[in-house]
């Protein structure tokens, strides 16, 4: 497992890390995306659906992992249009779509929506909890500063009994400004500040 990646957050497991292994196909998750599994997903891998399958697993200290990408880039071929999203419910995915709105709900939660719709939480959109948007804080980023642009987005697709289709990301680093027609007004770019 050393050096391979975490397949929800798109970063490699590293030498010492206690990770979560899938006993099917052999996914390993750090802590955090083995908590969003278990809180967020009924505890199946996102690669092969296997439920309470995950086991902890210390990685050695030292040695040279299996591979060494310092982190999962979102190609074209890789993403998923939304016609398909639907098919991969349960899995992680990457996306590319136009941001309509970025809505808060009352809990903080933030909806980056990718359809228009007559309601604020409604249609396909990305979300991200309440007990995640520290993330972006500390990086200096805005949720709403995504409002208006193309992104592309890796996440865990569900579908919510109330608010419908979803795909819930956890951290910064899995969304990126993506190219699109210019739309709106300019607006300020996106900057890391915070990062060590």
């Amino acid at each position: 497992l050393l050096g391979l990646t975490d397949p929800l957050l798109l970063s490699p497991l590293g030498p010492g890390e206690r990770v979560w292994a899938c006993q099917r196909c052999s996914s390993g998750y750090h802590e955090q995306s083995y908590r969003v599994l278990h809180e967020r997903n009924g505890g199946r891998c996102v690669n092969c659906g296997h439920p309470g399958g995950l086991v902890p697993v210390t990685l050695p200290a030292s040695g040279a992992p299996a591979s060494s990408p310092p982190r999962v880039e979102l190609t074209p071929q890789a993403l998923v249009d939304l016609p398909r999203v639907r098919d991969f419910i349960g899995q992680a995915v990457g996306f590319r779509g136009y941001v309509h709105a970025v809505h808060r709900s009352r809990q903080g939660t933030a909806f980056i929506k990718f359809e228009q719709s007559k309601t604020p939480f409604g249609g396909f959109k990305l979300v991200v909890f309440n007990d995640y948007v520290h993330h972006w804080e500390e990086c200096g980023l805005d949720l709403f500063d995504y409002e208006g642009r193309w992104i592309t987005a890796h996440g865990l697709v569900q579908e919510h009994d109330t608010w419908g289709l979803e795909i819930l990301v956890f951290s910064p680093e899995v969304i990126a400004l993506a190219d699109g027609p210019v739309s709106g007004p300019a607006r300020k770019p996106l900057v890391w500040t915070n990062l060590a």
